[in-house]
């Protein structure tokens, strides 16, 4: 079927590319990264199908070198970008403006490192109130860096909203979080979504929805919470002064502990909403989409 020996080890080669990228592809959390790697993929589908039938093996294996070549350096502009993107950042915070109370940083790329230096900057910074940090690859130990902003003794911000969902965040730095917003007199909605979290960080929170009095919103949609960690969340909700929504589908909860916050929500009328959905209980809200039912 192949022309000879060499196209044959070229086409074995192109497809541990593939197996490679697609496993990357699996790993990868940021949208940027899983964008590039897809069009990798397709790049190289193409070229294989293009190739085979018009160009020699030899030409073949020089087109994929080059080809392969320009994508590293594009990566690479981007990445450049992506710098000089903080880099402005970071000069528009030392300015200190009251015009810039929005910090929008969604998929680019930043990590524990960059999360600590936007920190460091931001703790000084007085008018900054929406940071949104979805889509990147903050871990715990950038999580607990940015929890220092709402620490009302360490920062002079009044963050009124924080956006951290789909990152790398798992319980040590949501209990960071949980801790530093227990005084916390400006923060009104928190997003968790998409991260590692599990039973572990749901007794911080508790802690804290008992304590704060002006978080509205509470977002840990998609992580690992189970039953065990509902009925902790449950107990905090029926203490709370101020949580409205609270967001907890796609979790591993049961009957068990939806039942518990359908109680801590009846309990309590300051809770308007609680989304606890996942594919394996059966749930639907009530008519005015005030909070769940069970079946």
């Amino acid at each position: 079927l192949f022309p000879n020996t060499t196209c044959c080890l070229s086409l074995i080669v192109c497809s541990l590319y593939y197996r490679s990228y697609l496993v990357v592809y699996l790993e990868v959390r940021t949208t940027r990264e899983k964008i590039m790697i897809f069009l990798r993929i397709i790049f190289y589908l193409f070229l294989l199908c293009f190739t085979y039938f018009y160009l020699d093996s030899l030409t073949w294996s020089m087109v994929v070198i080059v080809v392969s070549s320009v994508i590293e350096l594009l990566l690479k502009v981007m990445e450049i970008v992506l710098e000089k993107q903080m880099l402005m950042v970071y000069e528009n915070i030392e300015k200190n403006s009251e015009t810039f109370k929005s910090l929008e940083l969604d998929g680019c790329n930043v990590n524990d490192e960059k999360a600590k230096e936007l920190s460091k900057r931001l703790l000084m910074h007085e008018y900054v109130e929406d940071l949104s940090l979805w889509n990147n690859e903050i871990g715990d130990k950038g999580a607990i860096e940015l929890s220092k902003l709402v620490n009302t003794d360490l920062s002079k911000n009044k963050l009124k909203s924080i956006k951290l969902g789909v990152n790398q965040i798992s319980d040590k730095g949501a209990i960071a979080f949980a801790k530093n917003m227990s005084t916390n007199e400006y923060l009104i909605d928190i997003y968790f979504s998409k991260n590692k979290l599990t039973d572990e960080c749901c007794e911080a929170f508790a802690e804290m929805l008992a304590l704060n009095s002006t978080i509205e919103i509470l977002d840990l949609e998609y992580n690992q919470i189970t039953d065990k960690g509902a009925i902790v969340l449950a107990e905090g909700l029926k203490k709370s002064k101020s949580l409205k929504q609270l967001f907890l589908s796609n979790n591993d909860i049961g009957q068990e502990g939806a039942s518990a916050l359908m109680e801590a929500k009846n309990a309590n009328p300051i809770i308007e909403h609680i989304d606890a959905w996942n594919h394996d209980l059966k749930i639907q809200f009530d008519e005015d989409g005030g909070g769940l039912m069970l079946n």
